[in-house]
């Protein structure tokens, strides 16, 4: 959003920010919105297609959950150098083959985040160090297993269900146009 906004609140790389939008009837009003600097989510592959999640505790929700790698976005990084350094740094994993799949964005209700979808593949084990605050699990999963967890209810993660759909729609359309 480049409209000149005010900033009532900041935290870390997060900000709540104001500003005056002309709305498609015309109309000014003042908004209020979280602006997030953006994120990646990795959707790694093993050779014979397992996916690579995480078990991740989430403070926000004091909960452990099944996700996918992501991470935010560091100042003035690329989205795809954010998603290589967070696939190393959250799974020890780094890959060969990169293929960028879209975009989402998860809450545009209230925030301006926008998730950058990477399909990770030919994976080497690697040394990585996840952030202080964060308590992460590798997680090895076949495509059967990661649909029975979804449709059981153990994997609930929005940004997670739809990255992987669109990895899986990726391959699909990949081996017919083969």
């Amino acid at each position: 959003m480049s409209k000149p906004h005010t900033v009532p609140f900041s935290w870390h790389k997060f900000e709540v920010r104001r500003a005056k939008l002309r709305l498609p009837n015309q109309q000014l009003q003042e908004h209020t919105f979280l602006h997030h600097p953006g994120a990646v989510v990795i959707v790694p592959l093993f050779d014979n297609l397992d996916l690579l999640c995480i078990r991740q505790y989430r403070a926000a929700i004091d909960q452990w959950i099944i996700e996918l790698p992501a991470g935010t976005l560091e100042p003035n990084e690329a989205p795809e150098l954010s998603a290589k350094r967070e696939l190393i740094e959250e799974c020890n994993y780094q890959a060969q083959t990169w293929q960028k799949l879209g975009e989402l964005l998860p809450a545009p209700g209230f925030c301006d985040e926008r998730q950058y979808i990477y399909m990770a593949q030919q994976l080497s084990p690697c040394l990585g160090q996840c952030d202080e605050d964060e308590f992460i699990e590798p997680l090895r999963l076949s495509f059967e297993e990661f649909e029975g967890k979804v449709f059981s209810g153990e994997i609930i993660d929005a940004k997670t269900i739809a990255a992987y759909f669109k990895a899986r729609q990726f391959l699909l359309r990949k081996e017919t146009n083969n």
